[in-house]
């Protein structure tokens, strides 16, 4: 996948970077983990700059502190 997307020249940062969004999104019972964009910073480093996080309704109990950030946050419905 990383030489798909074109990552090679920075092979372990990116392996890393969707291990952990793939955790995540087991971790958090995510329907969907978006990532855009990806950025690079002069050293190379792969940093998300912009991230969308949608979780399972069904799932919600499970996921009682991200719930209270949603109703903390700007965006909340």
């Amino acid at each position: 996948m990383v030489q798909q997307l074109g990552l090679s020249h920075i092979e372990a940062d990116a392996v890393q970077q969707m291990k952990n969004l793939y955790k995540m999104f087991i971790d958090c019972d995510a329907g969907q983990v978006e990532i855009n964009p990806w950025a690079l910073d002069p050293s190379n480093t792969l940093f998300c700059l912009d991230a969308k996080v949608n979780i399972d309704d069904n799932a919600k109990f499970r996921q009682s502190a991200l719930v209270e950030m949603r109703k903390n946050s700007v965006c909340s419905e």
